[in-house]
């Protein structure tokens, strides 16, 4: 049976897009980051996502009905543990690690992915797939870890909270995976933007952070820090949650969670195009193996889930042959 190319090349694609973007989010930060305390900067920075998002999900509600409650827990998973939880505990430990420890450390959340999406979504590898993803995974660390100094590595909670974000996003990955096969791309989007609202929300009230002076919100009425907002929120915010949301609607979660190690790449490109701050020739060839596993892990997954599920843009579920 003859695979097309839309679901086995532009799924993956997306995320890689959608990944890629996320790393772009630091440009953005380094202003904002002196008026703000970064959960606060996050809370902010999701309601102008929210805002961004209205308009296209509008479109989508129409859609919504029939859909089960399974995928809109997986939707509330998804955001609470990734946009709250995870991010939480990535910030924490940079504060004890360093980033290049912290980065090479991550490299192997794709195996949490692996894991929750064989229980949770019944999904079948293929007989390739572990071959291609200890490559993948040998590439992530070649990328991630170039200025990576082994005395650098040594047991410490910054560990324990690296641990728990691989676990978090990784199931988070799952999670976006199992809602996108029954919700619409534009409400899924705008859910997982106001659970993460509402999520650091609760926190920000729970750390009695959550009045004028913390909040800051005079500052809104900056018209450098609106700008500084409105390029973090929809370059790095919504454009990159639709791509990514896009992506897993057509791919399963297990190469979703490889076509994510390309953030650091992507990022390092960007880096390379914005700073001049070249790439090593390891990290070129590292790079361009990495894309060539994903393809191909996605190859076997595909070969080992004929006819494969995927959403055809209505919520509804169809076969792709």
């Amino acid at each position: 049976m003859k695979l097309k190319p839309n679901w086995l090349i532009l799924g993956p694609l997306f995320i890689i897009i959608g990944a890629g973007l996320w790393g772009t989010e630091t440009f953005f930060r380094v202003n904002l980051n002196k008026s703000f305390d970064s959960e606060v900067l996050v809370f902010h920075e999701h309601l102008f996502c929210i805002l961004f998002t209205i308009p296209f999900s509008i479109f989508s509600l129409s859609k919504v009905k029939g859909v089960p409650k399974r995928a809109w827990s997986y939707l509330i998973l998804s955001g609470v543990v990734g946009s709250a939880i995870g991010t939480t505990f990535f910030t924490l430990s940079l504060k004890l690690l360093n980033p290049s420890v912290a980065n090479v450390l991550l490299n192997f959340q794709p195996i949490v992915t692996i894991l929750c999406a064989t229980f949770l979504l019944n999904e079948n590898l293929g007989k390739g797939f572990i071959a291609w993803a200890v490559l993948a995974l040998g590439c992530g660390a070649v990328i991630a870890a170039n200025d990576f100094d082994i005395a650098q590595f040594h047991l410490s909670v910054g560990l324990l909270y690296v641990a728990f974000t691989a676990l978090a996003w990784g199931f988070s990955t799952v999670a976006g995976r199992g809602a996108m096969m029954e919700i619409p791309l534009g409400v899924a989007t705008l859910g997982r933007f106001v659970i993460g609202a509402l999520s650091l929300l609760v926190s920000l009230i729970l750390k009695g952070k959550f009045n004028s002076a913390t909040m800051n919100w005079v500052a809104l009425g900056d018209l450098s820090i609106i700008k500084n907002f409105l390029w973090l929120s929809f370059v790095a915010g919504v454009i990159p949650l639709f791509f990514y949301f896009k992506g897993l609607s057509k791919t399963s979660a297990s190469v979703g969670g490889f076509c994510e190690l390309t953030q650091t790449f992507s990022a390092l490109l960007l880096t390379w195009g914005v700073m001049g701050d070249a790439l090593s020739f390891k990290q070129v060839i590292a790079g361009v193996l990495l894309l060539i596993c994903v393809y191909m892990i996605n190859l076997n997954y595909a070969k080992a889930n004929i006819p494969l599920r995927v959403q055809d843009g209505t919520g509804r579920n169809a076969h792709s042959h």
